[in-house]
């Protein structure tokens, strides 16, 4: 299990990275506006509309929206809630649910415009997610277009080689636009 200030280290690193800057001053700025939030398994994040940017410390959140597996974050994974770069702040028909032990990096709406101003780079993090976002979007609607339902599955086990054993086999099948039965009659084939 990650401890929190191992999380903050590993946030670090990730910032680090999708920020490309090695200023240690900018950096531990913007990680200290972060807040580290350990969720257990099967919870709901029913605060989602409050936060700006999060980072999946170390995988296993599901994102859904409408009832339906919208993504599967792994180790890493920056989400980006739009209310950002909108005019008006509107909720979102958007549940993060866990279904595992998860260890998230929050940056909520106040602390992001706060930050923003003080350490222009913020806005690139947010830039990287939201093309990282559109090019997931994109990709994502392009294998529904493009793929038969089981070569969606597939490719999913090869991107996301353990999540077929972490996540139970309805997310997996609402994530692929497929029936629990089917993936299960694949998955025997």
């Amino acid at each position: 299990m990650l401890h929190k200030d191992m999380s903050y280290k590993v946030l670090y690193e990730y910032l680090e990275s999708k920020l490309n800057t090695t200023d240690t001053n900018t950096l531990e700025r913007v990680v200290d506006a972060f807040n580290i939030v350990v969720y257990p398994s099967d919870t709901t994040i029913d605060h989602i509309d409050d936060v700006a940017v999060l980072c999946v410390i170390n995988g296993g959140l599901i994102c859904s929206r409408n009832g339906g597996v919208f993504r599967f974050c792994t180790e890493g994974d920056f989400i980006f809630n739009e209310r950002c770069v909108e005019a008006e702040h509107s909720a979102h028909d958007q549940e993060i649910k866990t279904n595992e032990f998860t260890i998230t990096a929050e940056l909520n709406f106040g602390m992001y415009f706060v930050i923003k101003n003080i350490v222009p780079e913020i806005d690139k993090l947010v830039m990287n997610i939201l093309h990282e976002e559109n090019k997931f979007l994109r990709d994502r609607v392009q294998s529904f277009q493009e793929l038969s339902a089981k070569m969606r599955m597939e490719t999913f086990y090869a991107q996301y080689p353990d999540n077929w054993k972490r996540f139970k086999k309805y997310y997996i099948a609402s994530y692929l636009g497929i029936q629990k039965e089917t993936l299960s009659r694949f998955n025997k084939s």
